[in-house]
């Protein structure tokens, strides 16, 4: 199962304002189609953020992510991390959060962060890919 924030994960973290007030993201296609494969597969998939755009939802729904799955405005995202988890009849540990700050996710600060962070690598998956496409051709 996975469970994902927005933005800074699955944007580039530029948010454009429309004089509506709406928030416009730009979201990667190959994150989106990631999604796809994932609930494609039987994985369940979560959307938690901060953000309270409709297009949010609109976005993930056409990935599949129902939208149950899709918790907006989060402000303490372990406690919709744990919803989700609850719903789902998972463990935490069954499920990869994608996060761009631990923080929000464990609502953490000062030493708690730094317990909280402890083994944990932040990755740059197109990076990553990349670099192995480049090294087996």
């Amino acid at each position: 199962a996975f469970a994902l924030d927005i933005d800074g994960v699955m944007t580039d973290g530029g948010i454009l304002a429309m004089p509506d007030g709406d928030l416009l993201r730009v979201f990667d296609a190959k994150d989106s189609f990631g999604v796809r494969m994932a609930k494609m597969n039987g994985l369940h998939t979560g959307i938690i953020t901060g953000g309270s755009s409709e297009s949010i939802v609109r976005r993930f729904s056409v990935c599949g992510v129902d939208n149950d799955d899709i918790y907006l405005h989060s402000r303490i995202k372990i406690d919709d991390f744990n919803a989700f988890c609850l719903k789902h009849s998972l463990k935490a540990e069954e499920v990869m959060f994608f996060g761009d700050d631990l923080k929000k996710l464990f609502g953490a600060t000062g030493e708690q962060t730094q317990s909280v962070t402890e083994g944990v690598k932040k990755v740059d998956l197109h990076s990553t890919l990349d670099n192995a496409n480049n090294k087996n051709p």
